[in-house]
């Protein structure tokens, strides 16, 4: 809904450089669907020969995608205006959230023909973690998260 209020010009004004900078939060709020557990107790995915196998690693790429909108909200809050950013910039990550939006709801939605669910596994929430840690430098979350996570499929 975000994206297409922002694609059609709805949403004019990217920061007020007048106002107070409000950090994000920590952490993304989450429903609850899914319980996180240490990444060494999420379950195993296998190679997808099984049925179970398959959907552990649909509901993986799934909590992925999840993370990956929050990440790309993130970017938005947590360097936007400290950064005084372009609006390029702002349409960029709208327009990845708004595609990580899409991959999530067709996982999703396999996941439910497969007889499944998102939240139905564990899962971990490792890809968050080294969003903490970059915290404090665009330069280093674009690297870490856009590159080294992207090139390695997570």
């Amino acid at each position: 809904e975000i994206h297409a209020l922002w694609a059609k010009g709805a949403i004019v004004v990217t920061y007020d450089p007048n106002s107070p900078q409000v950090p994000p939060p920590q952490r993304p709020a989450r429903d609850g669907r899914v319980n996180l557990v240490e990444p060494g107790k999420a379950p195993r995915l296998g190679k997808g020969g099984s049925p179970e196998s398959r959907v552990a690693i649909l509901h993986s790429l799934a909590h992925i995608e999840s993370w990956a909108i929050d990440l790309s909200w993130d970017i938005i809050a947590r360097f936007g205006q400290v950064r005084a950013m372009p609006r390029a910039f702002f349409d960029d990550f709208v327009l990845v959230a708004a595609d990580e939006a899409r991959h999530f709801r067709m996982l999703a939605a396999r996941l439910v023909t497969l007889g499944s669910e998102y939240g139905a596994l564990n899962a971990h929430d490792g890809l968050w973690d080294s969003a903490t840690e970059t915290a404090d430098s665009l330069e280093a979350r674009l690297v870490i998260e856009h590159c080294v996570h992207e090139a390695r499929g997570l």
